[in-house]
């Protein structure tokens, strides 16, 4: 497993596309009620989010409330539940949700194990987000990274459709991969360093050989700290367990 190393939400339910009043489905709530619903859920957004905290001191704060450094994944692995739907999956992890939220610090949803699922793992997941407290932190483990268009299509979706609060990411390809989820004040990206995979060895502890006595994942802290100081969101690590020192 990996370890988090660092120093609100609703979501929008998007409108179906209107029919004039004449063709509306029976019983299909008028068009501007859908929409004050979409502001409404925009507004709850703003409002669980403070604007003046960065992200980790949003997580700072959560910490001492809860007087806990739990971070809850929520990992519905379709092999381990009763049956293998996004119905199952989205029980699974709120019922997790429920009896831990009073001791968790954030929560940590994997967006894997809802893809797998199809679309209803699409909607599973933004309500699994939905149903976290207000104040309770959450960061998608997505491990996303890609060049800048496609990254910010990828922290669009994050931010602006789930609305969470921070990212795991992949910074391979440098810094146009990052930049895009920590460019809001609020949001933050935790950077892939050192893996607890069983072959992670074969790149990140490769030393780079430019004189500096590097290895891989060793440029990659450096690097994640100098974009942290120069974000308006924020940035940090993640470190495998039980990788060497």
């Amino acid at each position: 497993r990996q370890r988090l190393v660092a120093p609100a939400r609703s979501t929008i339910a998007l409108p179906q596309p209107s029919l004039p009043e004449s063709r509306a489905p029976r019983g299909a709530p008028p068009r501007r009620k859908v929409l004050r619903r979409c502001a409404g859920a925009m507004e709850e957004r703003r409002v669980r989010a403070r604007k003046d905290e960065t992200f980790f001191e949003a997580l700072e704060r959560r910490c001492r409330e809860a007087e806990s450094l739990l971070c809850v994944g929520l990992d519905p692995h379709a092999k381990q539940l009763p049956e293998p739907t996004a119905a199952a999956a989205e029980a699974f992890c709120k019922r997790i949700i429920e009896l831990t939220h009073r001791s968790a610090a954030a929560f940590k949803p994997n967006v894997a194990f809802f893809e797998a699922l199809g679309p209803e793992g699409a909607g599973a997941l933004e309500r699994v987000v939905r149903a976290v407290p207000p104040g309770v932190p959450v960061i998608l483990d997505a491990k996303r990274g890609d060049i800048g268009s496609t990254s910010e299509a990828y922290a669009s979706a994050a931010h602006d459709w789930l609305g969470v609060d921070c990212v795991t990411v992949n910074a391979y390809m440098g810094w146009d991969a990052v930049e895009p989820f920590v460019r809001t004040r609020g949001k933050a990206a935790l950077v892939l360093v050192r893996t607890s995979n069983a072959s992670a060895s074969e790149l990140q502890e490769v030393s780079l050989g430019d004189g500096s006595g590097q290895l891989v994942h060793e440029r990659m802290a450096a690097l994640a700290r100098g974009w942290d100081s120069t974000a308006a969101g924020g940035g940090g690590l993640v470190v495998g367990g039980p990788s060497p020192p």
